[in-house]
């Protein structure tokens, strides 16, 4: 970490300078740990890295990070609209295995288990 935040410049003359999971996780406000586990396993949660690099190190452009974080920061607000309202609800569909009195309702009933179940909700 010896980059600070406020030292780097969105400048023309830092776009081809390459910057490592330290310095990433400094500028987007993770934890470095974070930020090596999203590069190996959810690496969309991330900027893209170069496709033609020469290194096997987890590596990003600064010009790329620097154009993630503008295009995330017009995004964000507008996805974190009312998630309540896509989700279904919590007991619309009962999981599990059926009561002894769903048992009896549905034989009384004439109908199997997710029939029965179908019927009720």
């Amino acid at each position: 970490m010896t980059t600070q935040f406020s030292a780097i410049q969105t400048s023309e003359s830092l776009g081809m300078r390459y910057i490592g999971v330290e310095e990433l996780a400094l500028i987007i406000g993770r934890a470095i740990s974070t930020v090596r586990t999203q590069a190996s396993r959810e690496p969309w949660k991330l900027p893209p890295q170069p496709a033609n690099k020469t290194t096997n190190q987890v590596q990003w452009l600064l010009a790329t990070v620097w154009k993630w974080m503008t295009e995330q920061s017009v995004t964000t607000p507008a996805s974190t609209a009312p998630i309540q309202e896509t989700l279904p609800s919590r007991n619309s569909r009962r999981r599990g295995a059926p009561s002894k009195a769903e048992k009896l309702a549905a034989k009384t009933a004439g109908l199997s288990i997710p029939e029965y179940r179908a019927s009720q909700g």
